[in-house]
C-alpha cells in the first residue's frame, strides 16, 4: 500500500510539473521592449551618520568608464574616559590605524600613500537633515601629521596602522598625563583637536573600504611605565559624535562622456555615450561617483488581444563585456540594484515597492551556459501593474537604477552596460 501511494505521489509530482512547464510555455504570450535610457549624476547625496554605517570610502581612482573619483574620509575623535597615567609613565610614540572592509576597486599593483591631516574647523551638520553630504569639506593644516605606504592587498591593508608626529603625541600625552579639562569633556576636546582627515595621494589608483565604527579607527598613544606597555586611544565616540564621521567623494569625468552631466537634471542619451568596447551606446551606474541608469517603461495593456492577463514584468540589464577595460584594473559589479522613482530634474522621490511594501530588487543571474555571461533581472510586476492601471496619460514612467543609496558612501561597484535594457511583459490566460 505505502508504495502504491508513493508512485502515485511521483506521478502527481511530475504531472503537476509538467501542467505547470505546460503553462509557461505554451499558454504566456511575452512582449519584449527595448527602452530609452539615459546616465544621470546625482548632485549630492549624504556619506554621514547611518550612511556611513557600511564603511567609508578611501582614496583615488582613475576609472576607465568615469574618470576620476577622489573619497576622503573625515572623523571626529575623542577621549575614552581618564587613563590611569602617573608621573611615572613615559611617551613612546603615537600612531593612527584604520580597520579595512575587505572591499577594493582599481589597480592592485601600484603602491598607495595616505596622509593623514588634523582640522582647523568642525564639521556642521546640514541644518535640514542633521547630515553631512559628499560635497561637504573641512579645512586642516598644511603639514600632516604622518604618511603610509603600502600594497593594497589584504594582507597590507588588514594591519593599516602607522606612526604619526611625536610634537601633536607628546602634547596629547602631558594632557592625559596631567588630566587636562579637554581630556575629562569630550565636547571640549573636540572643539580643541577638531577631528582628522586621510586624503589619497595624486598618485593612487585605487578605492577602498574601511570601517566607520566605534573601535575601528582612532589614534593610540603609546607610552610605558616601568616595563609594562600601555595604550591609550582617541576614537570616534558612540553617541553623538559618531555623526560626524563623512566622506567628501569628488567625481571628475572630463575626457569621458559623462563629462556633460554637470548637475542632476542632465541626461546623458545612451547613443551619445558611445565608447571604445561599446556596440551601440552605453549607461552606467556607479556607487561613490553618484551615477544611476534612467530608464522610461512603455505601457502596455493589462490585456492582450487574446484576453490573456499581465501575469510578470521585468527588466533586464545586460553587462557590458569586460575586454576594453586594462587587466590591471579591477571592478565588481553591485550585488543587488535597485529601482527608485525620479520627478523633475531627476530627484529621487521614493523607492519603488512592490505590493507588500519591500524595496524592489534586482540580482545577477548567470547563464546556465556560460558562466562569464549574464544578466540583472529586476521583478517589477507589482509596480508595472499599477502603471497600466493609471489614467494619467502624462505620466512619464521613468525609473532609476542604481546601488542602494545607503551605500553609496561605501560602495564604488559598477555596471556599465552597452546594450539597451528591455522590458519583458509576460501575458497568461486570464481565465
Amino acid at each position: 500500500m505505502k508504495n502504491v501511494l508513493f508512485i502515485f505521489l511521483i506521478f502527481l509530482f511530475f504531472a503537476c510539473n509538467k501542467e505547470r512547464d505546460h503553462y509557461i510555455y505554451e499558454y504566456i504570450e511575452i512582449n519584449v521592449h527595448n527602452l530609452t535610457t539615459s546616465t544621470i549624476k546625482l548632485d549630492s547625496f549624504p556619506t554621514s551618520q547611518g550612511k556611513a554605517r557600511y564603511g567609508l570610502l578611501m582614496g583615488r581612482i582613475d576609472d576607465p568608464v568615469t574618470g576620476i573619483t577622489i573619497a576622503t574620509p573625515y572623523y571626529v575623535i575623542t577621549p575614552n574616559g581618564l587613563p590611569d597615567i602617573d608621573q611615572q609613565c613615559v611617551y613612546d610614540s603615537i600612531s593612527f590605524f584604520s580597520t579595512y572592509n575587505n572591499a577594493r576597486w582599481g589597480n592592485f599593483t601600484v603602491l598607495q600613500t595616505f596622509h593623514l591631516y588634523r582640522l582647523t574647523g568642525l564639521p556642521l551638520l546640514n541644518p535640514k537633515d542633521g547630515l553631512i553630504y559628499n560635497n561637504y569639506t573641512v579645512s586642516h593644516y598644511p603639514e600632516p601629521l604622518g604618511s603610509y605606504t603600502t600594497w593594497p592587498t589584504t594582507e597590507k591593508l588588514n594591519k593599516f596602522r602607522f606612526r604619526l608626529d611625536d610634537v601633536t603625541g607628546n602634547d596629547l600625552f602631558l594632557k592625559l598625563q596631567n588630566k587636562d579639562e579637554i581630556i575629562r569633556s569630550p565636547q571640549k576636546f573636540i572643539e580643541y583637536f577638531k577631528g582628522i582627515m586621510l586624503a589619497s595621494d595624486p598618485l593612487n589608483n585605487c578605492i577602498l573600504n574601511f570601517a566607520s565604527a566605534v573601535n575601528s579607527l582612532g589614534i593610540d598613544i603609546h607610552y610605558h611605565r616601568g616595563s609594562e606597555s600601555r595604550v591609550y586611544t582617541f576614537s570616534p565616540d558612540e553617541n553623538d559624535f559618531s555623526r560626524y564621521a563623512f566622506s567628501n567623494i569628488v567625481n571628475n569625468a572630463d575626457g569621458t562622456p559623462y563629462a556633460i552631466l554637470t548637475k542632476q537634471s542632465d541626461n546623458l542619451p545612451f547613443v551619445s555615450a558611445k565608447r571604445p568596447g561599446a556596440i551601440n551606446g552605453q549607461a552606467v551606474l556607479q556607487g561613490g561617483s553618484g551615477y544611476l541608469i534612467k530608464m522610461k517603461l512603455p505601457i502596455s495593456p493589462l490585456y492582450s488581444v487574446d484576453n490573456k492577463k499581465i501575469s510578470k514584468t521585468e527588466i533586464v540589464l545586460k553587462p557590458q563585456k569586460q575586454e576594453s577595460i586594462p587587466l590591471s584594473y579591477s571592478n565588481t559589479m553591485p550585488s543587488t540594484l535597485f529601482l527608485y522613482k525620479p520627478g523633475t530634474d531627476n530627484k529621487i522621490l521614493s523607492t519603488i515597492t512592490d505590493k507588500t511594501g519591500n524595496p524592489v530588487k534586482g540580482r545577477y543571474i548567470h547563464n546556465s551556459g556560460n558562466r562569464e555571461e549574464g544578466c540583472y533581472i529586476i521583478d517589477i510586476t507589482d509596480y508595472y501593474l499599477s502603471l497600466c492601471q493609471q489614467s494619467d496619460d502624462k505620466n512619464e514612467n521613468y525609473v532609476l537604477a542604481g546601488i542602494p543609496l545607503s551605500e553609496m558612501a561605501s560602495n564604488f561597484s559598477r555596471l556599465a552596460i552597452d546594450e539597451l535594457p528591455i522590458l519583458k511583459v509576460y501575458y497568461g490566460d486570464s481565465k
